[in-house]
C-alpha cells in the first residue's frame, strides 16, 4: 500500500487565497452599481472555480485544495473528486452569464 505524500504548503495556501481575499476588499469598498464591483466578482468567480479544478489535480500541495477536494467528497451529492469539474464549469457558466449582464446584454 503506498503512502500518500502530503504536504503542509502553508506558503503557497496563502498565496492561493491572496487574490480571492483582494477581490472580496476591492467588492466590499465599492459601489455594488460600478462595473469594477462586476468584474471584481466575475474575476472571483472564476479564480473560485480555477481552484476546484486544481483542487482535483494538486489536491495533495497545499490545505486549501484539500479544503476544496474535502468539500467536493462530502459537501457536495453524488460526493466525488470529479465533483471538482462540475464546480468548475459551473462557475464558468455563472460568470458567462454575470459577464453578459454586466456588459448589458442580458
Amino acid at each position: 500500500m503506498q503512502k500518500e505524500n502530503k504536504k503542509n504548503g502553508v506558503i503557497l495556501g496563502i498565496i492561493l487565497l491572496a487574490p480571492a481575499l483582494l477581490a472580496l476588499a476591492i467588492s466590499f469598498n465599492t459601489e455594488p452599481e460600478s462595473n469594477l464591483f462586476k468584474f471584481t466578482n466575475i474575476a472571483f468567480i472564476v479564480y473560485i472555480g480555477v481552484l476546484f479544478l486544481s483542487s482535483y489535480y494538486y489536491s495533495n500541495k497545499t490545505f486549501v485544495l484539500r479544503g476544496l477536494q474535502w468539500i467536493c467528497v462530502h459537501l457536495s451529492w453524488p460526493g466525488s473528486e470529479r465533483m471538482a469539474f462540475f464546480y468548475f464549469w459551473l462557475s464558468i457558466l455563472l460568470s458567462t452569464v454575470a459577464t453578459l449582464g454586466a456588459l448589458g446584454k442580458v
